[in-house]
This record gives structure tokens, C-alpha cells and sequence, in this order.
């Protein structure tokens, strides 16, 4: 039996998270310190309080390969329950960035 995640599904989350998976963890940080702020970005500002409360109940242990990184669980978390518009852009937005990024750290030729 092949185990399925949340975001395995998604046509949008999907390669955004398989990609972001397979990051060092340094260039994982600098991509969730902008996810975050593409996230609030197309949420007008809307999820403050979700992120307040989500990085004020940090979990002790970490199951899932995002949940160590604030940045990142709290914009995963607000993704995952945002609609599809919202979704497609966030993820449009996060590939630009991260191509940007591999081919700055000479990961991928341009």
C-alpha cells in the first residue's frame, strides 16, 4: 500500500512540496521566510491570527518533514485549507522563487 499525504493530491501543493522536500534545509528556511509572505500576501493580511496561534502551539515533536520550521508549517497549514485560486497563485509564485533560488545556488542551469 502506497502512503498518500494530505498534499499528494493537489495539482498545485504537490510539486511545490515535493521540491521543497528535497531542499537543504538553509535554502528551505529562506524559502519559508518568503512563503510566508506570499501566503499573507494573498490573503490580504487575513491569517494573522491562524500563524499567531500556530507558532504559539508549536508541537514538541516533529512527525512530518516540515512541522521543525515555523515559516514553513504555519504556510502549509494556512494552505492547506485555502481555496483553489488562492492555492494556484501562492504555488505559481513559490516556483518563480524557487527557481530563482536553485539557479542561484548553482542547483539547476538556467
Amino acid at each position: 500500500m502506497k502512503y498518500v499525504r494530505w498534499y499528494d493530491e493537489d495539482p498545485y501543493l504537490s510539486p511545490v512540496m515535493k521540491i521543497l522536500e528535497k531542499l537543504p534545509v538553509d535554502i528551505q528556511e529562506s524559502v519559508a521566510q518568503d512563503l510566508v509572505q506570499i501566503v499573507m500576501s494573498a490573503h490580504n493580511g487575513q491569517n494573522d491570527t491562524k500563524i499567531e496561534y500556530l507558532n504559539n502551539n508549536l508541537r514538541d515533536s516533529y512527525r512530518r518533514w516540515y512541522d521543525a520550521n515555523p515559516n514553513l508549517l504555519s504556510s502549509i497549514e494556512i494552505l492547506k485549507t485555502a481555496d483553489n485560486k488562492t492555492k494556484k497563485e501562492v504555488c505559481e509564485s513559490v516556483l518563480e522563487f524557487l527557481f530563482q533560488i536553485l539557479v542561484q545556488e548553482h542547483l539547476i542551469d538556467e
